[in-house]
């Protein structure tokens, strides 16, 4: 009786304690469960957070392509302009605070690292200048435009020499650059909206290249004048998510080396300074606007 008993009360413990323990582990796998979707749920905001910022700010990275309009004179001679223009750039910003301040305005420094002009300037007659008449002889650097000689040089000699002039211009910058995107904060595509300013000085390399035209255009060589030139740009574009339009303007000037260019006839052989100067170096200042298209990824 006593062992019967016994038996009873043990196998009613268990009956009790196996519901018990059957719950708990149930209990226990829900909380888990629970738990896994919250962090899902954290990873899915905290990458939508992610997605946003990188659609309205992206990474930095650009690349600019656009027309030029150039001027360019040196110390002597009018202002020359161009009739075709073209030019590309690649650059990095590196923007803070991450996600802006107040959630709309980042400042930086943007690196160009580098940009490349060509212009195609209009026709002109280059001044040249007797370059094999001795110093301090009479008709020193004899002068000739349009075939008429201005200072004493030799008469017989054909002046009226036409050239076309190319102008290319590449370097590197460095500069300041504030980024706005005002509307951030909206639940909307307008979001990707932004706004870029920007300023670089340019360490570059000058080359003007003066190719001889017209009906005695094989009595010259082409010619070349080449030189470092401190260029700066200030602008701004206008973007939205990868694609932007923008305008900036670029000034600077640069000491070119005076190139001679030889000239062959049955009249006179010699060489000639193309750009009204004797020196060995001069200045040539250089002015642009150019728009463009800007994609940023």
């Amino acid at each position: 009786m006593k062992k019967y008993i016994i038996t009873t009360v043990v196998g009613l413990a268990v009956a009790f304690v196996s519901p018990a323990q059957y719950d708990y582990t149930q209990a226990s796998r829900l909380d888990s469960i629970e738990n896994a979707m919250a962090e899902a749920n954290n990873s899915l905001k905290q990458a939508e957070k992610e997605n946003r910022r990188q659609e309205v700010w992206r990474s930095g990275h650009y690349f600019n392509l656009g027309y030029t309009m150039t001027e360019t004179h040196n110390e002597t001679d009018p202002v020359q302009k161009s009739k075709l223009g073209v030019f590309l750039g690649m650059g990095h910003s590196y923007m803070w605070p991450k996600n802006g301040i107040g959630g709309i305005v980042k400042l930086g420094i943007d690196a160009k690292w580098f940009d490349l002009d060509f212009s195609l300037l209009k026709d002109r007659d280059i001044n040249v200048y007797d370059a094999s008449v001795s110093n301090g002889q009479q008709g020193t650097y004899g002068y000739w435009t349009n075939n008429s000689s201005t200072s004493g040089g030799s008469s017989s000699f054909d002046g009226n020499a036409t050239f076309q002039t190319m102008q290319g211009i590449v370097g590197m910058g460095v500069g300041p650059v504030i980024t706005i995107a005002p509307f951030a904060k909206m639940n909307s595509a307008v979001r990707s909206l932004r706004v870029v300013a920007f300023f670089h000085y340019q360490p570059s390399f000058a080359l003007t290249a003066y190719l001889p035209k017209g009906d005695n255009k094989h009595d010259y060589q082409t010619s070349f004048s080449l030189g470092y030139a401190g260029i700066m740009d200030a602008g701004v574009r206008l973007m939205f998510k990868g694609f932007g339009l923008g305008v900036e303007g670029r000034w600077g000037e640069g000491d070119m080396s005076n190139e001679t260019n030889s000239y062959y006839s049955s009249q006179y052989n010699g060489d000639f300074y193309m750009n009204g100067m004797s020196d060995e170096k001069y200045k040539r200042k250089f002015a642009q606007t150019r728009v463009f298209f800007s994609f940023s990824f």
